[in-house]
């Protein structure tokens, strides 16, 4: 058990008489022996004026008539300890009423606050009545009076070193709660040795960084004439040590042993609280990492979609831990129908992205191998989140892409009460995809949930988003999707990728939960399609224009076109070998518009377009592709990155 020594205490119950006065030398304490040698209570001293409550005596004055007493203050107050000769003072007996005569000897010393000014006056008395009195009685007594003095004044001296220790003592405890690193905490150790103890030397060594020894061997080295050597030892355990030294020869009074004792724990006090708070801010680190990184393996890019140009994104919010529940997904079923869900698992922690995870899971299998409509998939889910035990509320969008015979394209959507989609038509407009709100997955509603259905003509744009983008302390909901469609067809004619980009954007600063995008643009539908994996060889740039060629022939692309998607491909490969990393994967879109050209490698540097530089012996590869391509960008991946490039 740890002893734990309170200044308050240790003042009250001090042997010898002291009182405590502020500047103006008004009391502010007073022990219990001062109390007892007057006869007075606490109570009738605490507050008043030192001289209203100890009218000094008319015969106390020096030749200048000035008393005594006061004139020790102001030297104390200027910053002096002062010691008066014997002073008589009468205390009034209040059993008789009498005034009895009484000599004291009496020391007034400065007390000092943080910043080195005089706050506070330490008086102490002693009752030397009867040494004065035996004095007056026989001139023998002079001498042994005068020792007398002598040794009380070397034990005031004591006590004074003694009191300033231990109150330094008590700074040091304050100051070691303060640290906020561990070489904080040993430089408080360092500060006290030196202004209290006046060591000349000091190490503080952890057992963790250096060996047991290591901290006297230092002091020893500097030549020190006097060392003491201490273990930092909390709970039978030793961290580290602590070692003073000294010029030259020096005695540490027990007192002083125990001080240095009391602190170096105090010292082991503050690096447990250190490595305990280490620990936890690791702990939170390492788990906020692996939350993120499940949930960014969950968010992967969308599947690669006939007829749609995808684009996603997300966005923690700012003031979270980073992970959440929101979640995005594209991908294409066993019968070819093209499936895009955007969802929300409330919460913002690791439990609600492992719950995000199995909630998209179950849906992306259950949407895969059930050829069903949109309302009857999220049934199915209702029904497996109720028998698996998956204990989670999510809002979703479901949404389906279908071609009627005459090669119409449309969507059906079923919404289990989450925002509902945008639909942005070629002409730059942007309606409302909104119907009566349904209940959440998990809710097991067992009524069947509607299916939407609305024209997705090419060119046109649908939108899907969580909260996060359209929510705002102090406005609505549906005046945050007032001011999402305004954005958006203020956005008409940009890219899918611009289109996210700047709507992540907008909300930078102002978002107040996890952001989810999912952009989905009808495009014609593709031609051809080719995908290949391109090994890193020199021969995978032959490889890689073979099959644009080939492509592009097939589809009857006209010339022109033709070869500059060749080339093109030939330097976007070519790049992605030099300055990428494992294999390349090409993609050829042969589309009415053009050629569209996607090659993805491991390396997340982006390429960046130079100064013309006919010296040099590279960076002339995006000048070209800049040159041949009617729009082209970079993707970013989870895994590297994917440069697209438009040909026409």
């Amino acid at each position: 058990m740890t002893n734990v020594l309170r200044l308050d205490a240790l003042f009250a119950h001090l042997p010898t008489a002291h009182l405590v006065l502020d500047r103006d030398l008004v009391i502010v304490e007073a022990n219990r022996a001062y109390t007892a040698m007057l006869a007075r209570t606490r109570e009738e001293l605490v507050g008043q004026y030192v001289f209203d409550a100890f009218p000094p005596s008319e015969d106390d004055v020096d030749e200048d008539g000035a008393h005594l007493v006061e004139l020790s203050f102001r030297r104390v107050l200027a910053g002096e300890t002062d010691v008066l000769p014997a002073v008589r003072y009468d205390v009034l007996d209040a059993a008789t009423g009498q005034l009895h005569p009484r000599h004291w000897s009496i020391v007034h010393a400065p007390l000092r606050g943080a910043d080195g000014e005089v706050q506070f006056v330490l008086q102490r008395i002693e009752d030397i009545t009867d040494y004065v009195l035996e004095r007056a009685r026989a001139d023998s007594v002079e001498a042994e009076l005068f020792l007398r003095g002598r040794e009380v004044e070397a034990a005031r001296r004591a006590e004074r070193a003694a009191a300033r220790t231990i109150a330094a003592q008590a700074l040091v405890a304050l100051d070691l709660i303060d640290a906020t690193t561990h070489a904080e905490a040993a430089d408080v150790l360092r500060r006290f040795s030196r202004s209290v103890l006046a060591a000349t030397a000091v190490a503080v060594h952890l057992l963790e960084e250096r060996p047991a020894g290591s901290a006297a061997a230092e002091v020893t080295a500097t030549g020190c004439a006097a060392v003491v050597h201490t273990p930092v030892v909390v709970d039978g355990v030793q961290l580290g040590e602590l070692a003073l030294g000294w010029d030259s020869p020096h005695h540490l009074t027990p007192t002083d042993h125990e001080v240095v004792g009391a602190v170096a724990a105090q010292y082991g006090q503050a690096v447990l609280r250190l490595r305990r708070r280490d620990a936890e801010r690791q702990a939170a680190e390492n788990a906020l990492v692996m939350s993120e990184t499940l949930q960014r393996s969950l968010l992967s890019d969308p599947a690669r979609l006939e007829g749609l140009e995808l684009s996603a994104r997300y966005r923690a919010a700012a003031q979270q831990a980073r992970v959440g529940g929101d979640w995005y997904d594209g991908f294409r079923t066993a019968d070819g129908t093209a499936v895009l869900t955007v969802g929300d698992v409330s919460g913002h922690d690791g439990e609600a992205a492992a719950l995000m995870g199995q909630v998209r899971s179950l849906l992306r299998g259950i949407a895969y191998a059930v050829p069903a409509d949109a309302g009857h998939l999220l049934d199915i889910v209702d029904d497996a989140l109720f028998d698996l035990g998956v204990d989670a509320l999510a809002s979703a969008v479901l949404v389906t892409v279908h071609h009627d015979d005459a090669g119409a394209r449309s969507v059906r959507w079923s919404n289990a009460g989450h925002p509902p989609p945008l639909m942005q038509l070629p002409d730059g407009s942007v309606q409302v995809l909104a119907r009566t709100p349904e209940l959440l997955l998990g809710c097991q509603t067992g009524t069947g949930r509607t299916v939407q259905e609305h024209p997705f003509p090419d060119g046109a744009s649908l939108l899907l988003y969580t909260d996060g983008l359209v929510e705002r302390r102090g406005s609505t909901i549906d005046d945050g999707i007032a001011w999402l469609c305004r954005r958006l067809e203020a956005l008409a004619g940009r890219t899918a990728e611009q289109v996210c980009d700047e709507l992540l954007t907008s909300v930078d600063g102002d978002a107040e939960d996890d952001v989810v995008l999912l952009l989905a643009r009808a495009v014609p539908v593709t031609r051809d399609l080719v995908e290949a994996t391109l090994a890193r060889d020199p021969a995978a740039v032959g490889r890689a224009r073979e099959l644009v060629a080939a492509a592009c022939h097939r589809a009857e692309v006209a010339e022109g076109t033709r070869d500059a998607a060749v080339l093109v491909a030939s330097e976007a490969v070519t790049n992605a070998l030099v300055h990428g990393r494992g294999a390349v994967r090409l993609a050829v879109a042969v589309r009415d518009t053009g050629v569209r050209l996607e090659v993805t490698d491991s390396e997340p540097a982006t390429p960046v377009r130079r100064v013309v530089d006919l010296d040099a012996l590279g960076g002339r590869g995006m000048q070209l592709i800049d040159a041949l391509a009617a729009d082209w960008g970079v993707r970013a991946r989870l895994d590297g990155k994917t440069v697209w490039v438009d040909v026409r």
